[in-house]
């Protein structure tokens, strides 16, 4: 899928946190072309990317995860997004699991 629509997704888990029907709304305005199929894909992928950040971003805490260690579980269990949107997601579970 399209990296720019996989960061969108991403941002709308932040921008609508819980507000799934706005969330999905949002990206098919941002993305007028893909079909509602696709928004409904990506945003799916971005809320599981979240959650699994969480749990991954606990391990880190614990000393079981090292940051490389980390993204790496994350890119594997959540594949699709730039490389670069990794850390988001990782800084937002450390910040949300203290």
């Amino acid at each position: 899928m399209d990296e720019a629509v996989m960061r969108a997704a991403f941002e709308a888990t932040v921008n609508f946190f819980d507000r799934h029907a706005e969330a999905k709304a949002d990206l098919q305005n941002r993305f007028p072309s893909l079909d509602y199929r696709t928004v409904s894909e990506a945003y799916l992928a971005a809320c599981k990317l979240r959650e699994i950040a969480y749990s991954v971003a606990e391990k880190h805490r614990d000393g079981i995860y090292s940051i490389e260690a980390a993204l790496l579980a994350l890119r594997t269990e959540c594949p699709g997004f730039p490389a670069q949107v990794y850390m988001e997601p990782f800084n937002r579970g450390s910040f949300e699991s203290r």
